[in-house]
């Protein structure tokens, strides 16, 4: 059983060094690093040489000729690596000495597994703990509230992904059928194998905060915070069918979250890919119904309020079927 780590970096010589140091210093060894370099202009190809001489064997260093940006990054960089599992990992990060070993421990204890993610504490550009209540708080994956087993394909068609690809570690074999990585903007490489490995029920967890992810302003991809904590909550549950929308401004929120699934859906719909896994156009059709639905029962709630909504959109060019 061979370990890899597919590691991408773009000027990232503030924190390179520790990381680094957190994946060289697991309990349960790693036998390759990938680092795929995106024409940094700063010291980051130097650090990791350093690294590289000092653990000869391990270290395989690629740097791009153009810069090619996370989706596409990662996607050679996990096609390069070798090891029957490969965990992906940011330049920014602090990994838990033992999360190579808890996650294996996860595959083991459930062999249909082709995928596990983890939680993370939150630090910020210094390495201090930011929120306690860790990254799956802040980008809405309240675990504990559900019935198990958690249906992750309908939270993430519904809400949005909640696995982080820092946190993620996949089996090789799927690349098969994840690769090629969608180019479009708004679909990153976590969320694309989230929708995959959720929907063939392959996709595990654990609890753990397993990873200590940064949040700086120098990030090329992050995570943001939510305005309203109570809100973001409710909404939420909504969305996921837990309370029922009771007003005009809940189904105004319903109606904004499907027409975006429907846009985005019908994106990556588009995208050349040889997945039969899910099919895509018919997730669009199914959150056009949901939409046009949430709109109707906003029309009898307060015709005027819809009325001016849908001047709104029309004045400003949204929501255009």
């Amino acid at each position: 059983m061979k370990i890899s780590v597919a590691l991408c970096t773009y000027n990232g010589e503030r924190y390179i060094r520790e990381q680094l140091g957190s994946i060289l210093q697991q309990s349960h060894k790693v036998d390759e690093i990938i680092i795929c370099d995106d024409v940094s202009s700063d010291n980051t190809i130097t650090i990791v040489e350093e690294y590289a001489n000092k653990y000869p064997g391990i270290f395989n260093i690629y740097r791009n000729e153009n810069n090619l940006r996370s989706n596409k990054n990662f996607e050679k960089a996990v096609q390069l690596c070798t090891g029957d599992y490969i965990f992906f990992s940011d330049q920014d990060d602090v990994w838990r000495n033992d999360k190579v070993a808890a996650t294996m421990q996860i595959f083991t204890a459930n062999p249909r597994a082709e995928g596990v993610f983890s939680n993370a504490a939150l630090i910020d550009g210094e390495g201090k703990q930011i929120e306690a209540e860790g990254l799956w708080h802040l980008v809405r994956f309240y675990e504990d509230e559900y019935d198990k087993p958690v249906d992750l394909f309908k939270i993430v068609t519904r809400t949005g992904n909640v696995v982080t690809g820092a946190t993620l570690c996949i089996k090789r074999n799927i690349l098969d059928f994840v690769i090629p990585f969608p180019q479009s903007k708004s679909l990153y490489h976590d969320e694309w194998m989230t929708y995959l490995l959720s929907k063939r029920q392959t996709l595990h967890y654990t609890t753990e905060k397993l990873v200590s992810y940064r949040l700086h302003g120098n990030q090329q991809v992050g995570v943001g915070k939510f305005d309203d904590e109570k809100k973001a909550l409710h909404d939420y549950n909504v969305l996921q069918d837990r309370i029922a929308p009771a007003n005009f401004q809940d189904y105004k929120m319903l109606a904004r979250q499907y027409f975006s699934n429907y846009q985005k859906f019908t994106e990556i719909a588009k995208e050349p890919s040889h997945q039969t896994v899910v099919d895509f156009n018919k997730l669009a059709a199914e959150y056009v119904e949901l939409f046009l639905q949430a709109e109707r029962k906003m029309r009898q709630l307060s015709p005027l309020r819809y009325y001016l909504r849908k001047l709104y959109d029309k004045i400003k060019g949204k929501r255009k079927l």
